[in-house]
């Protein structure tokens, strides 16, 4: 089953990508464990904002586990950390639980919502995709996991802190796609 894009099915840059400065739009979610979760800062703490493409990305999986291994920094420093994507919830718990993260993920991320951030979306047929084809070769070692998600829309790797008041302080994302 393929995504339909807007013209095509090519991969395609948001309208206005979210600029320092701005205010991140309120997003409601799901976390890993199927409870409501929000990407705005709550508590009076900002919050770092990491999109990745979803649980069949190795580059993801190494970034999740770099930002795990410095989580505590994070914290000490008073900012919250939550990752997001299109993965469904229980893609999300089964990463989580492997890669023993201590952090929440948010799930369920829609085009319309990455469309809003100003993500890089793709909207590719997985059987035509490249990163697909690169990210199937390097997973044929592990059988039972779900590449379902390649046949709904993700964004690429983008990150986002965010201040007290909702504004961007730093963003840092793709202005073009790129491949693995």
């Amino acid at each position: 089953m393929a995504i339909s894009g807007p013209d095509d099915l090519s991969p395609r840059q948001s309208p206005r990508a979210l600029q320092v400065n701005d205010v991140f739009p309120r997003i409601e979610l799901t976390d890993e464990n199927g409870r409501p979760i929000t990407l705005h800062a709550e508590n009076g703490r900002p919050r770092l904002i990491v999109f990745y493409r979803g649980a069949f990305c190795n580059y993801c999986e190494e970034s999740l586990t770099e930002i795990n291994k410095r989580v505590n920094t994070f914290y000490s420093a008073g900012i919250d950390v939550i990752c997001v994507s299109a993965d469904g919830v229980a893609e999300s718990k089964q990463l989580s639980e492997r890669l023993e993260l201590r952090f929440p993920i948010a799930c369920g991320l829609t085009i319309e919502q990455m469309e809003k951030i100003g993500l890089y979306i793709h909207t590719r047929d997985p059987t035509t995709s490249p990163k697909y084809a690169y990210c199937n070769q390097r997973r044929r070692n592990q059988p039972d996991l779900n590449l379902s998600s390649w046949r709904k829309p993700f964004c690429e790797p983008a990150h986002f802190l965010i201040r007290r008041d909702n504004t961007i302080k730093s963003a840092t994302q793709p202005e073009a796609l790129y491949h693995l």
